[in-house]
């Protein structure tokens, strides 16, 4: 297991799990970089705690997985750029039922991969029980990266064991459609409004705690 610390603490945390089984004794290795959300500088490499060789090893098939913060916002390409700043374009593919782009958003590469499951307005406990299995069986990814929880808090006043249960269940979902699929869970960024950020801090204290359950 890989638990990413940010360089910043403005934006989220990348808690990357790597255990090949979830019946497999963790192991914690702790690293400083930037989260994809705002302009940041580039993250150590590698990006991704496996190697690549595009001359050997097929598309490694990545799902960007959110809400509207996966969607809308402009993180997306900014990875995209970092993967060919890194001459890993070639082994790495966004998948994903979406490939809109509603900001128009621009990155450095003009082709970037546009594939995600990125959906405005989905709730975590939504997804968890309605959505996330058939995703999986359509993009079969190797690797999902994903933050949830803020339409939970916002919209309807999910309490915390709520959302962290949905986060559970989507974990066992994904090790049940990949037994060696990487996961990257970013913390969810702050919400200045009202007593939303203290629910916010709350999963975020407690998202940790779900990577010694995979």
């Amino acid at each position: 297991m890989y638990i990413s610390l940010p360089t910043t603490t403005l934006l989220a945390t990348l808690l990357t799990l790597t255990a090949a089984a979830p019946t497999a004794a963790p192991k914690l290795r702790i690293s400083a970089l930037s989260p994809p959300h705002t302009p940041f500088s580039p993250f150590p490499l590698p990006l991704f705690p496996f190697p690549f060789s595009k001359k050997t090893l097929p598309l490694t098939p990545l799902v960007p997985l959110g809400d509207s913060i996966t969607e809308i916002t402009c993180w997306r390409p900014l990875v995209w750029d970092l993967l060919v700043a890194s001459n890993l374009s070639n082994s790495v593919e966004f998948v994903g039922s979406m490939t809109n782009n509603p900001q128009n958003c621009v990155g450095k590469t003009s082709t970037w991969d546009k594939h995600h499951e990125g959906h405005s307005g989905y709730l975590a406990v939504n997804i968890a029980a309605n959505n996330l299995q058939g995703w999986l069986a359509s993009a079969k990814p190797d690797v999902v990266m994903f933050m949830l929880g803020t339409n939970d808090i916002v919209q309807q006043g999910k309490s915390t064991s709520e959302i962290v249960a949905a986060y559970s269940k989507m974990l066992g979902l994904m090790r049940s459609s990949n037994a060696n699929m990487k996961i990257i869970i970013d913390l969810v960024i702050p919400i200045g409004i009202g007593s939303y950020q203290s629910q916010v801090n709350a999963l975020n204290k407690a998202i940790p705690t779900i990577l010694f359950e995979v």
